[in-house]
């Protein structure tokens, strides 16, 4: 019986992947050929030639080491992207979120600021002390993973940025759905929700990232 497995990697050469990961390819790849040669030995083909009908399954090596390739980087820079970004910015959102959760249940109430009997500006002062926390796992996490400084950056703020976009759409929704209020009423209000819901905030998850930006990915601050 032929070694598959050596003449897929002699025709394949190198794949430039992780040794593990191009052995496992070369395996599965020796397999299918193996299978396809069973084939044709059963049909009543002798073994030269239906070795040499077996490696015609591949008409361009080149071409096949080439999809392999970009395929397994895709899949790589897919899984560096989650673990390196979106892990650390769930993370960082969850602990934003669940402290804002128990500080309204057990904390001081919002501080208002008021224009005759209206609110005009909300501020959370209790919750604004503890968003560092929840910017420095997000950056921490990140740069563990092997997160670059912008994803460092992306990942702490990602919950004041979440939520900034969720106000500027239902922005967008209110334009049309609500014409009964004048956009000079609505765009100061818009402004107003975004101080104190994306800027500070903002402000304070970046101060609690910052010294997560520094250093290589996988060194400590």
């Amino acid at each position: 019986m032929p070694e598959w497995i050596e003449l897929v990697r002699q025709r394949l050469d190198s794949l430039g992947l992780a040794p593990g990961r191009e052995e496992e390819i070369l395996v599965e790849l020796a397999g299918h050929l193996d299978d396809v040669y069973a084939g044709w030995i059963e049909r009543g083909v002798a073994a030269e030639e239906a070795v040499g009908l077996t490696l015609k399954e591949v008409s361009d090596w080149a071409g096949l080491r080439q999809q392999i390739y970009h395929v397994e980087q895709g899949e790589e820079d897919m899984n560096q992207r989650i673990k390196s970004l979106w892990v650390p910015a769930l993370l960082s959102s969850l602990l934003c979120w669940s402290l804002l959760t128990v500080l309204q249940r057990i904390g001081p109430a919002p501080h208002f600021i008021w224009r005759g009997q209206s609110p005009v500006m909300v501020f959370y002062w209790p919750w604004y002390l503890l968003l560092p926390v929840a910017g420095a796992i997000g950056a921490y996490g990140s740069r563990r993973a092997g997160g670059g400084v912008w994803g460092r950056v992306v990942a702490g703020l990602f919950p004041a940025a979440s939520l900034v976009t969720l106000m500027l759409l239902s922005f967008l929704v209110a334009l049309f759905v609500d014409r009964q209020v004048p956009l000079n009423v609505k765009l100061p209000a818009l402004l107003i929700y975004l101080l104190g819901w994306g800027v500070v905030p903002g402000a304070a998850l970046l101060l609690g990232a910052l010294p997560f930006l520094k250093g290589r990915p996988h060194e400590p601050a």
